[in-house]
């Protein structure tokens, strides 16, 4: 597979944006990184530290992104150096699948759709009448899982173990003249939060919803739409393999 030197504009959350930039760049593609959201860490850990404390109260843990995992693996391992034998836990995708397994973390359910519809949808997680099920996040994002699982009869904790934030860029002027001279030959946005910071960093331009955009899933092609983005390329899921047949196709669009 060849990129043939298009440029790609990177907008996922770092380091996981730059592992996929230097995947593009080895086959060809001229990858920008161009985070649309910061992950940084909790301000006050007492409340996370309060809860990982009580591990053993609770029959699932779902973590919803590799970033949950890398911010929460160490304090809960410090606090439970051997998991409490009842506890299972949950992973939203393979990419966070992964993450978990890298830090010895089992993983009990993990879905073949890569998302939470998906882990939902999942035999496990239909019966949870009375279980304790803490959802490991960062600040906002989707309340679906939450939601669905509270209306099934479950007890939902959020763990929150990192901040989103917009990110501040000093030379974003240096961003908006790729897009004005034609640089940008394509877009990866990985999710929906992302998709509207590209709007809030960028202006209400035009140029950006004439480009082609990757996508991750049918929900995100539908706020792309909504967004007027008008050429919109469905991955099969969130890995960067699937990224990359995505863009392989999205590069046939051209200018």
């Amino acid at each position: 597979m060849d990129l043939k030197n298009k440029t790609i504009l990177v907008t996922r959350p770092k380091p996981q944006g730059e592992i996929l930039c230097e995947k593009l760049r080895a086959l060809n593609g001229n990858a920008i990184s161009f985070p649309t959201i910061d992950i940084k860490p909790l301000q006050d850990y007492t409340l996370l530290k309060e809860q990982l404390a009580q591990l053993d109260q609770y029959d699932w843990l779902i973590f919803v992104s590799p970033q949950a995992v890398q911010h929460c693996h160490a304090l809960l391992h410090a606090a439970w150096p051997i998991l409490p034998n009842e506890l299972k836990i949950a992973a939203v995708g393979l990419g966070t699948a992964n993450a978990l397994q890298a830090v010895n973390l089992p993983v009990t359910a993990c879905p073949a759709q890569w998302s939470s519809e998906g882990l939902l949808n999942m035999p496990l997680l239909q019966q949870v009448q009375g279980h304790r099920i803490v959802i490991v996040a960062g600040e906002g994002g989707r309340e679906l899982l939450a939601d669905t699982l509270t209306e099934r009869g479950a007890e939902i904790i959020r763990m929150i173990v990192y901040r989103r934030c917009l990110p501040v860029y000093q030379n974003i002027n240096d961003y908006l003249a790729l897009f004005h001279t034609r640089k940008i030959d394509i877009i990866v946005v990985t999710s929906s939060e992302g998709l509207h910071n590209l709007i809030s960093l960028l202006g209400d331009i035009e140029l950006i919803r004439t480009l082609p955009l990757v996508v991750m899933s049918e929900r995100l092609v539908g706020i792309a739409e909504e967004l007027r983005f008008k050429q919109i390329i469905l991955a099969e899921n969130a890995s960067d393999i699937a990224i990359i047949e995505a863009l392989n196709k999205g590069i046939n669009y051209g200018r």
